[in-house]
């Protein structure tokens, strides 16, 4: 009975701990959509920096050292590449270049988030 109690807590545990990460994971993504919403329309072929664009790129510094240990690599290197691609297309590339750039990035956020989404069927 003691081996049966023991294994359904630890069970619960496991529960519980994929639902926190999966929430955390729902927290983060949503906060990169918002930083991506507020990101600079461009009008020039050459722009400076700006600082919504660099304020993502920080924030997403930080919390991808923190889910390098429990999401899969692909996708956390999904989204700094697309990241990175607009930053660059903002400060030195092409109109259209940054457009669909941000469209990859926004792709790259929202395959990350239903990369372990709440549901029946990510308990599984």
């Amino acid at each position: 009975m003691k081996a049966f109690v023991a294994a359904l807590a630890v069970f619960a545990l496991l529960i519980g701990g994929s639902v926190i990460h999966a929430l955390c994971l729902e927290r983060i993504t949503d906060r990169l959509f918002t930083l991506e919403g507020s990101f600079p329309e461009k009008e020039a072929e050459t722009n400076a920096p700006d600082p919504a664009i660099r304020q993502a790129e920080a924030y997403w510094n930080t919390v991808r050292d923190r889910l390098a240990g429990t999401v899969n690599m692909r996708y956390l290197n999904a989204v700094s590449n697309a990241l990175r691609n607009v930053i660059d297309y903002y400060e030195e590339g092409s109109v259209s270049d940054y457009e669909a750039s941000r469209s990859l990035l926004r792709e790259a956020v929202e395959t990350l988030r239903l990369s372990d989404k709440v549901g029946f069927a990510s308990v599984i």
